[in-house]
C-alpha cells in the first residue's frame, strides 16, 4: 500500500458490466431459493472476523455531534460503495466505488459501472442482488490501481445487524477480504429480548446509544 498518493488527481471511469447477466431474466426467487441463500449466509458468517485490530481508527464524537478526524496508523484510504437506480426502474442500476484519502478526505479514485439486475430487493437477501457488481468494482480497482486499495469500505447496507448476522456489508467484506462498515439507511426488523419500544425519537436514540456502548461489536 502506497503511503504517499497525489490526492490532487482522481481516477474515474464508467463501464458496462452486463455480460454476466446476459440472458438472465428478472425474476422473483422461490421460497426454496431463499432457504438456500439463508443457509449460505449462516455458513459464510462463521468466517467473519468481528474483532477490531485497529483501535486507533476510532473517530471521536464531540459534544456538538461533529467528528474529530485524526491521523491513524495504517489508515490511508477509505472506500464507499452503493447502487443507484432510476425511479421506477428496478433492473438497471449504476454501481459506484469512491475512494477517499485519509485524513484529508480527498477523492482519489471513482469508478461507476452500469449493471442490469436480475433480482428484486428482498429484505435480508440484498447481497444476492448487489454484491456481485460491487465486488467487480473492487476487482477492477485491484487490477488497475492496486496502490489505492482501501483499508476499510463503507457499504450502503447492513453488516451484522441482520436476521442471520450476515448482511450485504459483511458479505462484501468477506468476499473482498477488506474490512467493511454497514451504513444502512433503514434498519431491518429483528426479534429482540427487551421491552416493546414507543415511537419517541429521543427515547429510541438513548436506547440505541446505551446498546452500542454495551455492545461495541454490534455497531456496524
Amino acid at each position: 500500500m502506497a503511503n504517499n498518493t497525489n490526492t490532487s488527481s482522481s481516477s474515474s471511469s464508467c463501464s458496462s458490466d452486463e455480460g454476466d447477466t446476459a440472458g438472465k431474466q428478472y425474476s422473483t426467487p422461490t421460497k426454496l431459493q431463499k432457504q438456500e441463500w439463508a443457509k449460505q449466509q449462516s455458513t459464510l458468517k462463521t468466517n467473519l472476523i468481528l474483532q477490531d485490530d485497529h483501535p486507533d481508527w476510532s473517530v471521536t464524537l464531540k459534544a456538538d455531534n461533529t467528528c474529530h478526524l485524526q491521523s491513524a496508523p495504517e489508515l490511508n484510504y477509505i472506500g464507499g460503495v452503493d447502487l443507484s437506480f432510476i425511479i421506477g426502474n428496478n433492473e438497471d442500476a449504476i454501481a459506484s466505488l469512491i475512494i477517499l484519502s485519509y485524513p484529508n478526505l480527498k477523492v482519489v479514485y471513482e469508478n461507476h459501472a452500469k449493471v442490469k439486475l436480475t433480482l428484486p430487493y428482498i429484505a435480508g437477501y440484498l447481497a444476492f442482488r448487489e454484491v456481485e457488481p460491487l465486488l467487480g468494482l473492487i476487482e477492477t480497482l485491484r487490477a488497475n490501481r492496486p496502490e489505492l486499495e482501501p483499508q476499510v469500505i463503507l457499504v450502503d447496507g447492513c453488516g451484522i445487524l441482520h436476521p442471520r448476522g450476515f448482511g450485504l456489508a459483511s458479505h462484501l467484506g468477506l468476499l473482498s477480504n477488506i474490512p467493511t462498515i454497514g451504513c444502512s439507511k433503514n434498519y431491518l426488523v429483528l426479534h429482540g429480548d427487551g421491552p416493546l419500544l414507543g415511537a419517541n425519537p429521543t427515547e429510541l436514540k438513548s436506547i440505541f446509544r446505551d446498546y452500542i456502548a454495551a455492545h461495541p461489536e454490534a455497531h456496524g
